[in-house]
């Protein structure tokens, strides 16, 4: 492969660098669980996509309450992304201290692209209330 225009270089090997960072393929042992996973029983899908709802809806409600918090209702997941508003939030550092501090981890928003000084961060709301 042969590359021109040096002064995009720069640009050239990030985006290969975050295209590897990827995971490009399934285990195994997930490909065998695919065709039970796909044939089986879906009667315990209203009860879970309910419950997951509820906690969406009590984990983004807790976050509105909480001055310098905000975040927009996922429409199909099973985190969300809160921006922590105001100077001086430091990305990585920051979900460290959190997790330091209360045994949460969040995942900070540079690990999907954003902008480290943004404040943007990923929680999971899988957890019940009492850990919410």
């Amino acid at each position: 492969m042969r590359f021109s225009g040096a002064e995009k270089i720069a640009d050239v090997v990030k985006a290969i660098e975050k295209l590897a960072s990827g995971r490009l393929c399934s285990p195994t042992v997930t490909q065998y669980a695919i065709k039970p996973a796909l044939e089986g029983s879906k009667a315990f899908l209203k009860n879970f996509v309910q419950e997951l709802r509820r906690r969406r809806n009590y984990a983004t409600e807790r976050i509105k309450s909480i001055k310098r918090l905000r975040c927009d209702i996922p429409a199909a997941a099973f985190y969300l992304m809160l921006q922590v508003d105001g100077a001086g939030v430091i990305d990585e550092q920051f979900a460290l201290q959190f997790l330091q501090k209360t045994g949460m981890l969040l995942v900070h928003g540079s690990g999907f692209g954003l902008d480290p000084s943004a404040g943007y961060y990923r929680l999971v709301y899988l957890a019940n209330e009492e850990i919410l």
